[in-house]
C-alpha cells in the first residue's frame, strides 16, 4: 500500500512538472483549473506519507499559505474565493493548531512563531488582494481574515502559556484556543470534558 501511494505521488509530480513547471503552482493550477483537483491529490499524499508531527505541521502551515495565495490570485482575477476553498484554508489552519498541542515546550515555541509570522504575512497579502476588489470578493477575502484573527489568538496563547493551550486543545477541540470566555482556564482549571470527550470530534478535516 506504501509503495502503491509513493507511486502515485511520483506520478502526479511528473504530471504537474510536464504540464506547467513552476507555472504549475501559480495560476494554472487556482480553484477551477482543470489540474487543481490533482493538487489536492498531492497534498493529502504528502500528508499521509508523514507520520512525524512536526512535518506535518510543516506541511499543514505550507498548504495554508498555498491556500491564501489562491484567495490572492483569484480575486486578482475578479473571482471570489469559493466556500469549500474558505473550508480547507481553515481545516490547515486548525489541524497545525491542534497538532502543535502534542509539542514539548522547546519545539512549541519555534513553531508558534513561524506561525505567528506566517499569519501575519497572509494578513497583509490578503488585504491587499482587497484593493480594487468587488464587494463579493472581498467579503470573502474577509472571512479568511476573520480566521487569521483566531489564529493569531492561538498563536498568542501558544507563546505566552504553554500548558493552557495544550490544555484549550485537548478539552476544547471546538474551539480555537485564546477564544471566548475561557481564555484564562488551565490544567486546575474547572472545566471537565464530560463522558463524550475523546469520540474523535478533535480531529479536524483538511481536505478538500
Amino acid at each position: 500500500m506504501f509503495a502503491l501511494l509513493v507511486k502515485s505521488v511520483l506520478i502526479i509530480t511528473l504530471l504537474l512538472s510536464s504540464i506547467g513547471g513552476p507555472a504549475a503552482s501559480s495560476a494554472t493550477t487556482l480553484p477551477g483549473s482543470p489540474i487543481y483537483p490533482v493538487k489536492l491529490v498531492l497534498e493529502e499524499a504528502r500528508l499521509s506519507m508523514t507520520n512525524n508531527v512536526s512535518n506535518q505541521i510543516a506541511l499543514h502551515l505550507a498548504f495554508a499559505g498555498e491556500r491564501a495565495q489562491e484567495m490572492a490570485g483569484l480575486a486578482a482575477q475578479n473571482r471570489a474565493p469559493s466556500a469549500q476553498l474558505l473550508v480547507n484554508y481553515q481545516a490547515h489552519w486548525r489541524e497545525a493548531v491542534r497538532l502543535a498541542g502534542q509539542m514539548p515546550d522547546e519545539e512549541l515555541q519555534p513553531v508558534m512563531t513561524k506561525a505567528q509570522h506566517m499569519a501575519r504575512a497572509q494578513e497583509a497579502l490578503l488585504a491587499q488582494a482587497q484593493v480594487g476588489a468587488t464587494n463579493q470578493v472581498r467579503a470573502r477575502l474577509q472571512e479568511a481574515e476573520e480566521s487569521l484573527a483566531q489564529v493569531q489568538l492561538a498563536v498568542t496563547l501558544g507563546l505566552e502559556n504553554q500548558n493552557t493551550y495544550r490544555w484549550r486543545v485537548r478539552y476544547l477541540p471546538e474551539e480555537w484556543p485564546g477564544e471566548g470566555e475561557g481564555f484564562g482556564f488551565g490544567p486546575e482549571g474547572s472545566y471537565s470534558p464530560g463522558p463524550g470527550y475523546g469520540s474523535g470530534s478533535n480531529e479536524a478535516p483538511y481536505g478538500p
